[in-house]
């Protein structure tokens, strides 16, 4: 005969499971039995948490799916394609601003480092200012910065402090990237979240085709307006172009609520109800009574309780409902989240998955933000030297190599007699044109194949067409293997953050995700450092480091283990 309190025990167990289950969460491994009061507490406050995440997505999910969610999306997208137009314009600028900066092919690799030198500060500021202040304004502000940021860009004339807007701009664009999934999943439901988030890939694409059709439109303009303060060309406003949707969409987040996940979590409770009442009514056209009605009457005691709780919650009761979260909680949390991650099994998962990001991310962006640059040398290259055959280390070491330099007195330096060859803006739409039929083979294949499957293949794939860069003879090979170069790479991309929903449980994933991410922006850095450093004069090593970076992420990527601990006993 079962005794009274072990049906109470079963039952919270089962209560627990259930919520946690709705909200497609891992049990966590926290949960083994204990006898000690701390890791009792330990126990009770994590299992809250889980509970307020699942009432808040089964809440959700009773809203349904419509106009209002799609409207979300329809701002993640937007996000996503701002990002890539502040990504993708930099390749542009470097050649059409070399004459008016005096840049060498060092300086320019300043300009393409320190916005990656920025996102690598973001992650952990604007993780931390996004559970202080929540996911809409930490994106606001995230978007006013990188907006404000490259608007003054287009009109500063010094080179150093073009530089230092260009690392704030960087340091806002990752706040952008971290965030955006959030705010769009945390809106979606359990049913139709995964779904749109695998078509946010498409934005990006859709930033990428657009940054050399408009560089196309706008940088071969020639006007020239100079005063005391300000040189203004065609490159300076494509930069203020670029710059405008970022100022737009935060204006239009203004508008918008914060996400109901973030309002449960943080104790706001009305406002959390008020929020999921209005996504009902405009997702149904019915009135909002009948939603919670609906959660009021519903199987699930939990919500029920709740709904009873806090609906028609008195005015004098309102202000008292919110949780206040401080700076020093959500660090005491992010200290304990950081020594689960350094305790195996994950410890062993961070460092594979943090090593193989780095030097794969470090061959990505080594090539990604300098094939404009390197498309105008083919041009360059083919306009002196028509009957020769062209590779990327050929076409350097005649052009800008110290001895061609010193060889050729008259050499044009900072490209000042030379114009961008449209065969740029050219090469980078067939770029980018190129990961359309990936981008949409990658949703339909992924739960086939795995996401592990697309990392460790697109990487290999990459690897042999980085060695295949030493044998092209002309602009139209070199071509078709960026083109490829770009696709592999991007898949690893998409499918590295996928992957790490994976290999990390919830209760993990916030720390793990940050140091893997700082890994990948430390990598990026080295990649155009090494990149500005030595395409001119030491052509062949760059491509041999790129090669064995992408061989060894791929590598370190094989051997992360998918399966997750097993839960042996939880309560």
């Amino acid at each position: 005969m079962v005794s009274k309190q072990e049906k109470s025990k079963n039952c919270a167990k089962n209560n627990i499971e259930e919520t946690i289950s709705a909200s497609n969460l891992q049990t966590p491994p926290h949960f083994i039995a204990s006898s000690s009061a701390e890791t009792e507490k330990c126990k009770k406050k994590i299992l809250d948490a889980y509970a307020v995440e699942g009432i808040a997505q089964r809440a959700i999910d009773a809203a349904g799916f419509g106009k209002f969610n799609i409207k979300i999306a329809a701002v993640g997208a937007l996000i996503y394609f701002n990002t890539a137009l502040s990504i993708m314009s930099t390749g542009f600028v470097l050649t059409a601003a070399a004459c008016d900066f005096k840049m060498t092919t060092i300086y320019k690799g300043y300009i393409v480092t320190a916005p990656l030198l920025g996102s690598c500060f973001g992650p952990l500021v604007w993780g931390l200012l996004a559970d202080l202040k929540g996911r809409r304004m930490s994106l606001i502000t995230a978007l006013f910065m990188q907006g404000a940021s490259e608007l003054l860009m287009s009109f500063i004339p010094n080179y150093w402090c073009f530089l230092f807007l260009k690392f704030l701009s960087g340091f806002a664009s990752i706040g952008e990237l971290s965030l955006l999934f959030t705010y769009v999943g945390e809106f979606q439901t359990t049913k139709y979240r995964k779904l749109v988030l695998s078509f946010m890939d498409g934005p990006m694409i859709v930033g990428m085709i657009t940054v050399p059709v408009l560089a196309w439109l706008i940088v071969p303009l020639e006007f020239d307006f100079r005063n005391e303060y300000i040189h203004f060309r065609s490159w300076n406003l494509f930069v203020m172009l670029c710059s405008i949707p970022a100022v737009l969409i935060a204006f239009w987040l203004i508008f918008l609520p914060e996400t109901p996940k973030f309002l449960a979590e943080s104790g706001q409770n009305f406002q959390f109800l008020t929020v999921l009442g209005d996504i009902y009514v405009k997702n149904s056209n019915q009135p909002v009574e009948t939603y919670f009605e609906k959660l009021a009457n519903g199987e699930n005691k939990d919500v029920s309780d709740f709904v009873h709780r806090f609906w028609k919650t008195p005015v004098n009761q309102k202000k008292i409902s919110k949780k206040e979260i401080t700076l020093r909680q959500i660090l005491k949390d992010f200290k304990k989240q950081a020594l689960d991650v350094s305790k195996p099994p994950y410890v062993l998962k961070t460092a594979l998955a943090s090593i193989s990001t780095f030097f794969i991310t470090s061959s990505h962006y080594a090539l990604l933000l300098w094939f404009p640059e390197i498309f105008q040398r083919f041009s360059q290259f083919e306009t002196k030297f028509q009957n020769e055959t062209s590779s990327v280390c050929s076409v350097s070491k005649k052009l800008y190599s110290l001895n061609a330099t010193m060889a050729n007195t008259n050499i044009d330096l900072f490209g000042c007699e030379s114009k961008i060859d449209t065969r740029v803006y050219l090469n980078s739409l067939w770029q980018a044109i190129a990961c359309i039929p990936f981008s949409i083979l990658l949703p339909m294949s992924v739960d086939r194949l795995g996401f592990k499957f697309f990392v460790v293949a697109s990487t290999l794939i990459a690897f042999a067409t980085t060695l295949g860069f030493f044998f092209t003879t002309n602009s139209l090979q070199n071509l078709i293997l960026s083109c490829i170069f770009e696709v592999m790479t991007s898949v690893f991309m998409s499918s590295m953050f996928c992957f790490l929903v994976v290999i990390f449980p919830t209760n993990v994933r916030v720390v793990a995700s940050t140091v893997i991410v700082i890994f990948s922006r430390l990598g990026s850095l080295l990649g155009n450092t090494v990149f500005s450093y030595l395409i001119d004069d030491n052509c062949v090593p760059l491509i041999c480091i790129v090669a064995v970076q992408l061989f060894i992420g791929a590598v370190f990527a094989l051997i992360i283990q998918i399966r997750r601990p097993k839960i042996y006993e939880t309560v």
